[in-house]
């Protein structure tokens, strides 16, 4: 390639919101949107590996949790998250998440 020339990926679209995209020698398929990332969090091992897409994620929470462990586990995580993360429970957060951000943005601005 020379310069200004672009180089573009060519996408194989199955439908509008799962695309397949060949990245680093590997074919990686995005599933975008919640109608269909449902089936990325709930379709068995065997059918998609979630394994191996997580592998990239693991210093997010790093080694031991969600991204870094077998498949029970890792749903056993998830069931966690879920109830965590529900509406209801997260209205409970929200002082706490005030405080935090409050703490933060004093301590930077008097820096």
């Amino acid at each position: 390639m020379g310069p200004g020339r672009v180089h573009c990926w060519p996408l194989v679209i199955s439908r509008p919101c799962v695309f397949t995209v060949n990245l680093l020698h590997k074919k990686m398929t995005f599933l975008i949107g919640p109608e269909v990332s449902a089936h990325f969090f709930k379709a068995p091992e065997s059918d998609l590996s979630q394994q191996e897409v997580y592998q990239f994620n693991v210093p997010t929470f790093g080694p031991g949790v969600v991204f870094d462990v077998d498949y029970s586990v890792r749903q056993e995580q998830f069931r966690f998250f879920t109830e965590a993360l529900r509406v209801n429970n997260l209205k409970g957060y929200v002082d706490m998440m005030v405080t935090e951000a409050e703490v933060i943005y004093i301590t930077s601005s008097t820096k």
